[in-house]
Formats: structure tokens, sequence, C-alpha cells
């Protein structure tokens, strides 16, 4: 990618993104550059929609088609300044699925299976406040405000909001604080790094998966998995949708009104036609 990289790098951070999506639109990017092996002004409309057309043809998914089409378009629109290669894209509409949502047994299981200390409270942090993998990471110790019993969050385009911090990972915290000490100013940092630096979202994304296996959790579980957990059981407790909205961080409510498609406190105050024709059996 030569001198675009840094171009790159410095278009990314100030159009807001956050760390994590900085670091795919990269990846992405550069791997698009080490398939064609030539500069971006000699690639054409023809090259990238023959790129695009390859990656469909591996079977790389809607939505991971979509991610890949997103950072070319930046790249070509920022960064190399020739808007016109990309004018063509429009991107796929992923199929609607539902967020997998895990149990609370579940949600036990998996925090159970993190021997790393550092890696349970993060799991923990995200099931207890729904914070994204990328804002728990990010988090400092000046945020956590144990006053007011809330946590100061920056999210997405730099927003910011406030997360819930109830006793019980308040005490974890303190717990996790005594023990650690982590290095100022990030609350978990990477033991390996002598400058302080924050864990990566990606150890955490690979300890998750392990977890996962280890708790013998056969569903897809991924860091956002507890956010989804966090926002239904809430929903499931009685929780009203626009406050969940908030502290998710949601820009819409519509966003936020799938998890009350998950939620099963609804279902179950729904009475089946079939209950008013059939008598039930008698119980023994």
């Amino acid at each position: 990618m030569g001198v675009f990289a840094d171009r790159l790098v410095q278009d990314l951070a100030r159009a807001g993104f956050v760390l994590g999506t900085q670091r795919r639109y990269f990846r992405d990017v550069r791997t698009m550059m080490v398939y064609f092996r030539r500069p971006p002004r000699r690639l054409t409309q023809d090259d990238l929609r023959r790129y695009i057309a390859m990656l469909e043809g591996k079977g790389v998914g809607p939505s991971r088609v979509q991610q890949q089409m997103a950072a070319i378009k930046f790249f070509f629109c920022k960064t190399a300044a020739q808007p016109e290669k990309v004018a063509w894209m429009s991107f796929p509409t992923p199929p609607a699925r539902l967020p997998i949502v895990l149990t609370q047994d579940q949600v036990k299981a998996l925090l159970d299976a993190l021997d790393l200390l550092v890696l349970r409270i993060i799991v923990m942090v995200l099931y207890a406040t729904g914070l994204r993998i990328s804002e728990a990471c990010a988090l400092k110790t000046t945020d956590i405000d144990s006053e007011r019993m809330v946590i100061r969050v920056v999210g997405k385009g730099d927003k910011e909001r406030l997360a819930i911090l109830s006793p019980v990972l308040l005490g974890v915290l303190r717990t996790y604080w005594a023990a650690e000490r982590p290095a100022l100013p990030y609350l978990f940092t990477n033991k390996l790094s002598k400058l302080g630096r924050p864990i990566s979202p990606e150890k955490v994304e690979k300890a998750v998966q392990l977890a996962r296996q280890a708790a013998g959790l056969e569903a897809k579980v991924t860091p956002h998995t507890l956010r989804h957990s966090f926002a239904t059981h809430l929903h499931e407790s009685g929780t009203e949708l626009h406050i969940i909205q908030h502290l998710l961080g949601h820009t819409s409510i519509g966003t936020t009104t799938r998890y009350a498609q998950v939620s099963t406190r609804m279902l179950r105050d729904v009475e089946s036609p079939l209950d008013s024709i059939v008598v039930p059996p008698p119980s023994e």
C-alpha cells in the first residue's frame, strides 16, 4: 500500500470509527491490495467488480461482503480520492437474523470457563453493562463512578453515555483492581506491554471462543452475544425499551426493538388458540 497506508490510518481515525472498525477496514483494504499487487491508480471499476464477485464466489456471507465493500469504498472515496471507481457499489442487505441470546446458566458457565482473571472480568462487564467489546477494552479507571454508581462510556462517533454500575460489579472490579493493579490509565491492560496499553478486543474474542468450547456451549458465542443477552434479559425482567436503548447507545429505537422479538416475557403472556379447544390431560 506504500504511502496510502499512513494516509488510510489517519483518515480512519479522523472519521471517528472505533478502533476495531479502523483495524478491520485497514485489514480489508490491505488484503485487496495484496490480491491485486498493483497501485490504486491502476485499478479499474471492472477490477473491483471482479474482486467482489470473487469474494461472493468463495462463499463469503452477505454481512462480511458488505463490510469489505464499505472498507474499499471508504479507501477510494477518502484516501485515494477516486470515488468514481466505487460509485457502482451498493451494499447487499443481509438476511434478518434474531440475535443469539444465552441463558443465565450459560453465561455463568462461560464465565467459569475463563481462567485468566482479566478476561473473566471483562466478559462479566460485557454482560453486566451491555457494552460493546471495544468500549469495554477502552475503559479507564476514571470512567468508574462509584458515588453515582455509573460507568462513563465513549461509544461510536465519540458519543458519551452512562452505563449502569451494579453493586456486584463494583465489588468485582474492586477485587480485580486489588489483585491486578493494571497500569494506568486503562482498567484492563495487556500485562505483556510495559506501556500500559489496553487489552485488545481480538484477545477477548479468542478467549470467549475457547471458553465456549470448554463450557460445552453449542451456540455461536462472541463478546457481542453478551450484549444481546444483557438487553434481552433486561427486557424480560420488565425494563422498558427506551431505557435499554439508552444503555446500549442506540440512535434508533428500531435497533433496540429486536430484543423484544427474542424476549420470552411477552410470549409467555400470549395464550395459544389451541388452549381454548383442547382440554389438557390431568397432571399425575
